[in-house]
């Protein structure tokens, strides 16, 4: 039977999260259930045995094609190992889109399976190219204007300059920049900025430092000599970058001779054609034309 977590099912919610997706934590999950989790957007099966399988949500604002608008992020989706097939999964996201199909117009889903939501509706809708680049790819220059000390209004600014060119992003303020710090620190990420010659930032990069290589999860920038200087303080301290940017930043103009893959990173359903044609004065019938709507490529980076 499905039903609401409620306050003692946190720590085996908590507890089932850190079996199954520990290939992808490195602090994630704790972060998580002590800022994000709320009983109230959490649903589980339960058995004589306890929790089963389970499946969470957050609730937040995106701009799509110049309107605001309310938008579902599911995430948790997970069933113990020992209870797989047996179509728990399948139950839960019936029932939980039943739910948000009432209360927003979108509900978009980090799949690291695709094949298992298109028959819920889901499209893919957001890919991401990852570069692998090396030091000697790249032009070196000096690292004149990179900053640790920047605040939170000043990466908002940022963030909406940059946004001018993309569509279907998340709405930034102030407090998301404060949890996004508190969760690279749970996560060991870093960010570092750029400001140029009259101390207005103009790039931001956050990165991952690992054993071989710099793992760059999200980089702003206003200029390709922001990116430059964004690069080199990661190539000073690393010679191999692996460097993550939505499909259509084209990083292959500023470096010539790199490679990159491109994998789809965040499925999207509209949860009411009708409502979403009316508001936009459209007549679409599927998701892929939905977020198409603006002409403009997307950006979607969260994950929950």
């Amino acid at each position: 039977m499905i039903q609401k977590a409620i306050a003692e099912d946190k720590e085996k919610v908590y507890y089932l999260w850190k079996s199954v997706f520990s290939f992808d934590d490195g602090g994630s999950i704790d972060y998580y259930f002590k800022n994000l989790y709320k009983d109230n957007n959490c649903y589980v099966i339960k058995n004589p045995e306890g929790i089963i399988s389970t499946l969470c949500y957050n609730k937040h604002s995106l701009l799509l094609n110049g309107k605001r608008i309310k938008a579902s992020f599911i995430c948790g989706v997970v069933t113990a190992y020992a209870y797989r097939h047996q179509g728990y999964m399948n139950t839960l996201m019936k029932e939980v889109l039943e739910e948000l199909e009432c209360q927003e117009l979108v509900t978009l889903i980090q799949a690291y399976n695709p094949k298992l939501y298109l028959r819920f509706g889901f499209e893919m809708v957001y890919f991401r190219k990852e570069y692998h680049l090396f030091s000697k790819q790249v032009k070196r220059c000096s690292l004149v204007g990179i900053e640790k000390i920047f605040s939170d209004e000043e990466l908002v600014k940022l963030y909406r300059e940059f946004m001018v060119y993309f569509d279907g992003y998340y709405m930034r303020d102030t407090s998301y920049y404060q949890n996004y710090r508190d969760e690279l620190q749970a996560e060991g990420g870093k960010m570092i900025a750029y400001r140029n010659e009259e101390g207005i930032l103009e790039g931001y990069m956050v990165y991952y430092l690992e054993r071989d290589e710099i793992k760059i999860e999200e980089i702003q920038y206003l200029n390709s000599l922001a990116f430059l200087k964004l690069l080199n303080y990661a190539f000073d301290m690393r010679n191999e970058i692996r460097l993550s940017v939505s499909k259509d930043e084209a990083i292959e103009l500023m470096i010539p001779d790199v490679h990159f893959q491109q994998k789809g990173f965040m499925m999207a359903r509209i949860n009411d054609y009708e409502l979403f044609n009316r508001l936009y004065d459209v007549n679409v019938s599927n998701v892929i034309e939905a977020f198409a709507l603006s002409g403009k490529p997307l950006y979607i980076r969260e994950s929950w």
